[in-house]
Formats: C-alpha cells, sequence, structure tokens
C-alpha cells in the first residue's frame, strides 16, 4: 500500500484483532480461553462441527 508503513499495517491489524476478540467475549460471556477449552472438550474434529456448536 502507498503511503502506510509495515509497523502502521500491523498495529491496525493488532488493533482489529483485539476489537474483535473483545466483542466475542461481550456477545458470548465467555474468555477466548473458556471458548477454546468448550471446542477441545466436545471431542468435535471438523471446523464446520466446532462452528456449529459454537452458534
Amino acid at each position: 500500500m502507498h503511503g502506510i508503513d509495515e509497523g502502521t499495517r500491523a498495529m491496525d491489524i493488532d488493533k482489529a484483532l483485539a476489537t474483535q476478540l473483545a466483542n466475542i467475549e461481550t456477545r458470548t460471556g465467555k474468555t477466548v480461553a473458556e471458548l477454546v477449552a468448550l471446542v477441545r472438550g466436545s471431542g468435535l474434529a471438523k471446523h464446520g462441527e466446532q462452528v456449529a456448536m459454537l452458534k
């Protein structure tokens, strides 16, 4: 991209990721760590199944 240095772009991506994770925690009432534990404990291996379980 013209006019934007790599450091600025990385900061924008980091900020977007932090916002997304905060939104997930707010919407679900669970931390990301709790959601990861839930998925791992489910025994589901396929991504689509895991996503469906979390919805």
